[in-house]
């Protein structure tokens, strides 16, 4: 579990009333496509806080026209996706030619692989911050994006973490370790 979970689940807990997010089994690498990378020299990333993971947790994920992927009335889901953005590396706010320069270069990047990115929107609940975001389907690299491919490119880009959203859960994993550090269900409840 990490470190800053308890908090995390404390400040999300002040804003929602689900009771479904959770740390259980997160490590459990025998579920989980993600692989172990080793974590970088201590002081080249900057601190993932209680209040961004709580952040990152409550993201909700929509498509241009409405279509919530993950969220407060989330509809199906008919394969396990990568979310993935290149905007505001290591949450510091760019502006808004930077954050279009940085999602060009990623498409770029997704697209040169052979994938079929879609874009989303990563915002928050009350509509306080959003990010234009990626998303790509998991899996081999003939038909999808593996978990090592993903963490890199969002640690190329100054991401502190991606989501992984399959049909249940949306999980946020840090792009440094590609440790799981929180998940709650993918479809939320109508707010």
């Amino acid at each position: 579990m990490h470190p800053l979970l308890p908090e995390a689940l404390d400040i999300l807990g002040r804003f929602t009333k689900t009771g479904q997010v959770s740390s259980a089994g997160l490590s459990d690498s025998a579920r989980s496509p993600i692989p172990t990378l080793a974590a970088p020299p201590p002081g080249q990333l900057p601190d993932l806080s209680a209040e961004l993971l709580a952040a990152y947790l409550m993201t909700e994920v929509v498509q241009d026209g409405g279509r919530v992927w993950s969220g407060a009335g989330a509809g199906p889901l008919e394969a396990p996706v990568w979310v993935i953005t290149a905007e505001n590396p290591w949450s510091e706010r760019q502006d808004g030619e930077a954050n279009e320069a940085a999602m060009a270069d990623l498409e770029q990047t997704l697209v040169g692989a052979g994938l079929a990115p879609v874009r989303l929107v990563g915002r928050a609940p009350d509509g306080s911050w959003s990010e234009d975001c990626f998303a790509v389907a998991v899996g081999h690299p003939a038909s999808g994006a593996d978990a090592a491919h993903v963490l890199g490119w969002g640690r190329d880009r100054g991401q502190h973490a991606v989501f992984l959203l399959t049909t249940e859960r949306h999980t946020v994993v840090q792009c440094a370790t590609g440790s799981e550090l929180a998940t709650r269900p993918r479809v939320l409840p109508p707010r």
